[in-house]
C-alpha cells in the first residue's frame, strides 16, 4: 500500500498512518505480524531510495498534468533507473515488487542512497522504494512528473553507475516463472485506489 498524508509528519509527535481504520474488516482477511507493541495486519515498510522528497518550497501535488515532453522523457529514464524500478495527478498508480538477496542488502542500500543524493530529481517525483525483510516495493505513477527539486543533494560526488541495470541485477532473487520482462521487477495488481477531494489540488 502506498499512501500520502498532510500535516507535520516529520514532529516527534505526530501521529502515523492509521492503516487498519482506513480498511475496516481487514482483521477477516489478513493475518496478524508479530512485534513492537502487539500485533498489527499493516507494518510499514523502510524507505531506501526516492526521486524526490516533499520540500515546504512547493506544493507535493498539483491538478496539472506534466506536458508530454516530461512524460516522455520520464517513461523513459524510469524504465532504466533504480534496478528496473520504473515508472501528476492525472496520472496512474504503478507498483512492483522485487526480492533482494538478504547478503547484498547494504550494497542496494548504498547504491541507491548514492544515486538519490548526487542525482536527485533524476525519476518520477513520486517514485519510492520501501524495503521490509528482502522484500522490495517500487511505487510510481505513470505519466511521470520530471523536474529539478528545490532543493541539492547531500552529495557532491559523481559516482552513480552509468550501466544501472548491470549494476544492479546481482542484487535480485529472481521471480520463477513470471511473465516476459518481470523476472526481476514482477508487476503488482492494483486492488484499490482512493483520493480524497481536497488532496487534488496544491
Amino acid at each position: 500500500m502506498y499512501a500520502e498524508t498532510t500535516g507535520p509528519t516529520e514532529e516527534a509527535d505526530a501521529a502515523p498512518l492509521d492503516a487498519e481504520a482506513l480498511f475496516p474488516g481487514a482483521e477477516n482477511v489478513l493475518s496478524v505480524w508479530p512485534g513492537e507493541r502487539g500485533g498489527r495486519l499493516f507494518v510499514p515498510m523502510t524507505d531506501i531510495f526516492h526521486y524526490r522528497r516533499p520540500d515546504a518550497r512547493e506544493p507535493w501535488r498539483k491538478t496539472a498534468a506534466p506536458n508530454k515532453g516530461e512524460a516522455d522523457r520520464g517513461k523513459a529514464e524510469s524504465d532504466l533507473k533504480a534496478g528496473g524500478a520504473g515508472g501528476g495527478r492525472s496520472s496512474e498508480s504503478h507498483g512492483r515488487v522485487a526480492r533482494l538477496k538478504p547478503d547484498m542488502t547494504a550494497s542496494y542500500v548504498f547504491y541507491h542512497y548514492q544515486y538519490q543524493e548526487e542525482k536527485p530529481g533524476d525519476g518520477d517525483k513520486y517514485g519510492i522504494i520501501g524495503l521490509h525483510e528482502n522484500l522490495l516495493f517500487f511505487y510510481a505513477e505513470r505519466p511521470a512528473t520530471i523536474g529539478p527539486p528545490p532543493y541539492e543533494g547531500t552529495l557532491k560526488t559523481r559516482n552513480t553507475p552509468k550501466d544501472w541495470g548491470s549494476a544492479m541485477q546481482p542484487h535480485f532473487i529472481e521471480w520463477r516463472d513470471a511473465p516476459e520482462g518481470q523476472t526481476v521487477w514482477l508487476n503488482a495488481d492494483r486492488v484499490l485506489e482512493a483520493r480524497l477531494p481536497d488532496q487534488e489540488g496544491d
